[in-house]
C-alpha cells in the first residue's frame, strides 16, 4: 500500500481474522475418544450453521459395530449436538470409522466427521508395541553407550489394580528387559535396551510377552522390531 507521506512512502497492512466453513464443526472437526471397556462416557462436537438458509440434518450413517451416535437440536436449523457413545461391549483397541451426515445445504450436503475411538481393556499397554528403528552396527561398536540411548519404555497397567504382579520375557534376541513397578501397584514400567554382544545384521523381529496375575488378562504380548544395519 502506498502514501501520499514521503517520508512514508510504503506502509504494511496486516489482518487477523478466523475463517470458519460454511457448516462448521466445534470444537474440532472430528472424534478423539478413549474409554476403558465396560464405562460408558458420551462425547460431542457441535455443528454450527453460518450459512444465511436454516440447516437441516436429514440422516446419520456410520458403522454401528464400535459406537452408537444421536443428534440433539441446540437452536433449530443453527446449531446441533453429535453425540458418541462407545460400545461397552465393541471390538477393542484403536480404530477410525467415518460418520457422514446428509445436510439440506446446497454448498455442503454431506459432512465427513472421522471418529478416532480406542476402546482398552481392563489390562493395557501403552504404547502398543515397540521400535527401535535402524541402527548401524559399526556406529554400536564405536558408541557402547548408544543402546542405552535408544532404549524403548513401554508402560503396563491394571485399571484398579492394587496388587499387579508381572513377569516378562522375549523371544528377540539380545533385548534385555527390565521392570519397575509403579508406587500404586498397578503398573509397571519396562525397560527395553539392545545388547550389542547380540546383535547382527538384518531384521530384528520378535515380541516380548508379559504374563499377570489378572484371571481375566493372563498374557499380553507386544512386538518389538528395528533394523539393523552394515553400516
Amino acid at each position: 500500500m502506498y502514501a501520499r507521506d514521503d517520508e512514508a512512502q510504503l506502509a504494511t497492512l496486516a489482518f487477523e481474522g478466523v475463517v470458519v466453513t460454511p457448516i462448521e464443526i466445534s470444537p474440532v472437526p472430528a472424534f478423539f475418544v478413549v474409554e476403558e471397556r465396560g464405562r460408558r462416557a458420551e462425547h460431542a462436537l457441535d455443528l454450527i450453521n453460518h450459512e444465511a438458509e436454516p440447516l437441516r440434518i436429514e440422516g446419520i450413517a456410520h458403522s454401528k459395530e464400535a459406537f452408537t451416535t444421536r443428534l440433539e437440536t441446540v437452536e433449530p436449523g443453527r446449531r446441533y449436538r453429535l453425540v458418541l457413545t462407545l460400545r461397552p461391549d465393541g471390538p477393542g483397541g484403536k480404530r477410525v470409522d467415518a460418520i457422514t451426515l446428509k445436510t439440506s445445504s446446497a454448498a455442503t450436503p454431506a459432512l465427513s466427521i472421522p471418529a478416532h475411538t480406542y476402546l482398552r481393556e481392563r489390562v493395557y499397554v501403552f504404547p502398543d508395541g515397540v521400535n527401535f528403528g535402524a541402527l548401524k552396527l559399526s556406529t554400536i561398536r564405536d558408541r557402547p553407550d548408544l543402546l542405552e540411548a535408544t532404549a524403548q519404555t513401554l508402560m503396563i497397567y491394571q485399571s484398579e489394580g492394587n496388587d499387579f504382579l508381572i513377569n516378562v520375557e522375549s523371544d528377540l534376541p539380545g533385548l534385555v528387559l527390565r521392570c519397575e513397578r509403579g508406587p500404586q501397584r498397578d503398573r509397571y514400567q519396562i525397560t527395553a535396551t539392545l545388547n550389542a554382544s547380540h546383535l547382527a545384521v538384518g531384521v530384528l523381529q520378535g515380541s516380548i510377552r508379559i504374563r499377570t496375575n489378572d484371571p481375566q488378562f493372563p498374557e499380553v504380548v507386544v512386538p518389538a522390531a528395528g533394523l539393523i544395519l552394515d553400516r
